[in-house]
């Protein structure tokens, strides 16, 4: 006899009588809602009970316990008819704070969201990035206090980081162009000076985030995120699980040794491929051709005027990035390879070149069925989808340690047995 629908999460059926499952299966009922609500957008009891194929009572009570944790509210939906409004529920956008925060090598960022994950107005502020850890916690501390109010707690701050986040750890592990990040764990030390929950993330999956939560790849199972900034990284999505590896280091696409004894990268080793296709090598080489100097607006003015020399090293870059490229597309068979940084969004034919170097390199049937799109996600909004997607995991994940890297999936099917 088959399994009804709403077994394996309205009750203990086939249990082993664990005193944990009970709560254990609320908890993943109330992220299965959460989750409905982000896919389907504002709905009723009886909508959340059909989306999610379970029995009524199941969804009212996660709906009731969401009410109370603030991450839900209630509103009267004016538009279904003559009568009585229907009580429609969403993702709270005025009792709840989540904030975001980018760390990069130039600049940081702070901003304040709803649980709904909107970016609240005149939240979002920039400043320098300071030149010290300490000085740099002072200053994301201050920012964050600032955004703070009386009466509505601050659920999660993520942190979205250029570095080697080692996701076990909670800690950075390797942080080539902010050295002294190397070694510190930047979540746990903002969550002691601010009270309150820290997501840290590395700034490739944070893109890779924002691109699943508020982009068109929320429809994709399988894209990439290939991020050109201040070195290279890569954000993974296969089947609607998100790749960080057994530590988070997965997607470190800058270090892969590429050619052999060739230039000294920052990480200290020769040859990776920072080091052949990335905007500091290319200002590298462009001050060395040129024997002055060359930022990267200048690099750019001379792109578009023409200069062979700075369409020299463009189509040198676009050869070793390709290689990647490809790499990428035959490794992980993605629907969708979104290219992202600052290069392509100056030089917007760049990607196209990019694109047309790859083809070659990459397997016909893969490249047939991928396309490559521009970003629309920014490290900002992908800080903030790093803390409500801690908020939601931790109702569950904190009722049972052993369930941490497990999907919900595979822990229905583990609890239904």
């Amino acid at each position: 006899m088959g399994r009804k629908p709403d077994e394996h999460v309205d009750g203990c059926r086939g249990s082993n009588g664990s005193p944990v499952q009970p709560q254990l299966l609320s908890r993943i009922n109330e992220a299965s809602v959460l989750r409905a609500i982000r896919q389907y957008g504002p709905s009723t009891r009886g909508e959340l009970t059909q989306h999610m194929g379970v029995t009524f009572p199941t969804v009212a009570k996660a709906v009731s316990s969401l009410l109370d944790a603030r991450l839900l509210e209630e509103f009267d939906d004016a538009m279904t008819g003559p009568g009585r409004p229907a009580k429609r529920l969403r993702l709270s956008r005025e009792d709840s704070l989540v904030v975001g925060v980018t760390v990069d090598v130039r600049s940081c960022e702070v901003a304040a969201a709803g649980f709904d994950g909107v970016i609240r107005e005149g939240t979002q502020k920039s400043f320098a990035t300071p030149a010290s850890y300490g000085k740099l916690l002072l200053a994301i501390v201050e920012h964050v206090e600032s955004l703070r109010t009386d009466d509505v707690p601050i659920l999660c701050v993520g942190v979205s980081v250029v570095g080697l986040v080692d996701y076990r750890r909670q800690e950075i592990r390797l942080a080539v162009s902010l050295p002294f990040l190397a070694g510190k764990k930047l979540g746990q030390d903002l969550s002691e000076r601010l009270g309150a929950d820290c997501a840290l993330v590395h700034d490739s999956h944070a893109l890779c985030l924002a691109e699943y939560v508020y982009g068109e790849a929320g429809n994709l199972d399988s894209f990439a995120v290939l991020d050109l900034c201040s070195g290279i990284g890569l954000g993974v999505m296969v089947n609607h699980v998100f790749l960080t590896g057994h530590s988070g280091f997965a997607g470190e696409m800058g270090h892969i040794p590429i050619v052999p004894n060739g230039r000294k990268c920052r990480c200290g080793r020769r040859g990776c491929l920072e080091t052949v296709a990335s905007e500091w090598v290319l200002l590298d080489r462009l001050s060395e051709r040129l024997e002055r100097p060359i930022e990267f607006d200048e690099a750019i003015t001379l792109a578009l005027k023409g200069d062979k020399r700075v369409r020299s090293e463009l189509n040198r870059l676009c050869k070793y990035l390709a290689i990647a490229m490809a790499h990428v597309v035959n490794l992980f068979d993605p629907q969708c390879v979104y290219v992202t940084g600052r290069l392509f969004d100056r030089l917007p034919w760049l990607r196209d070149h990019l694109v047309a170097r790859a083809r070659p390199a990459t397997l016909e049937p893969a490249f047939d069925n991928c396309r490559f799109l521009t970003s629309s996600g920014t490290n900002l909004l992908g800080a903030v989808a790093a803390a409500i997607s801690a908020v939601t995991s931790s109702r569950v994940h904190k009722l049972n340690d052993t369930l941490s890297g497990i999907t919900l999936a595979v822990a229905r099917r583990q609890l239904a047995r």
